[in-house]
């Protein structure tokens, strides 16, 4: 089977997905270990540690109340870690994956540097992105407008990567994409959100393993970019190279079979 850029029907997106997961799969592993596993395995710790300190009768209260400002600090960097980490991670796997649909298997240190070099914008947009989708549904507005906002701009840290626009622009540029689209595109996240969920339930009971689903995800979020863009735009291969900065490569689709 030819990658192609699309179109595509929902469950071919999943089917895809699934496949440059599987054909790429050691460059993919190792951009998630490299810094998705890490923040992974410091969470757990930290919540463990939040446990054993927080939990009533585990230590005496004196040593509680010593040890909670070294637990709040501790907070506060994996925040600020995580807030640095998770949109360069998405953003060298978002690379990979459009390496594969441009004919060209890129590297784990290529895919980071590319994501490194837009990390301002990429840090800026997922903020937005996470404490809209996230924090909204606690607000007066709630859940609808928060799936509504999700649903337009799911696709601003593919437009930011690729199209290297900026935060403001990479949030319009995706519910640009999406308008008149909404409803399909939603099918085609629900349908994506389901299966990978499903997986990440199974895989949690081993705390660490569910990190390992999030390359599927953006695959398919990826693919669904492409998707809108060659329904709107005509959107190439020739197009892609040069957003990449794939210029010189092979010059057909990649087979992914």
């Amino acid at each position: 089977m030819d990658m192609t850029l699309g179109p595509r029907e929902a469950e071919q997106v999943l089917k895809d997905s699934f496949k440059i997961y599987g054909r790429d799969f050691p460059t993919l592993l190792a951009i998630i270990s490299a810094t998705g596993l890490p923040l992974v395995v410091l969470g757990w710790a930290w919540l463990a540690a939040s446990m054993f300190v927080l939990w009533p009768y585990m230590i005496p209260l004196e040593q509680s109340q010593l040890l909670t400002p070294y637990l709040f600090a501790g907070g506060i960097l994996l925040l600020a870690l995580a807030i640095v980490v998770i949109p360069l991670l998405i953003g060298a796997l978002i690379y990979a994956v459009a390496g594969q649909c441009a004919g060209q298997k890129v590297g784990f240190g290529q895919a980071y540097r590319f994501a490194w070099k837009r990390i301002g914008s990429l840090i800026g947009t997922g903020i937005i992105l996470y404490a809209t989708v996230i924090w909204l549904p606690y607000t007066l507005i709630g859940i609808p407008v928060a799936v509504y906002f999700g649903v337009t701009c799911a696709f601003a840290l593919q437009a930011d990567l690729m199209e290297d626009c900026g935060v403001s622009a990479a949030l319009s540029r995706s519910q640009e994409l999406v308008k008149n689209n909404w409803l399909r595109v939603l099918s085609y996240l629900l349908l994506l959100g389901l299966v990978t969920g499903a997986m990440i339930v199974l895989l949690s009971v081993t705390l660490i393993l569910p990190v390992f689903v999030v390359p599927i995800c953006v695959a398919g979020t990826t693919l669904i970019y492409f998707d809108l863009r060659v329904r709107k735009e005509g959107y190439t291969v020739e197009v892609l190279r040069k957003e990449l900065g794939l210029e010189q490569g092979p010059k057909g689709p990649i087979n992914v079979t």
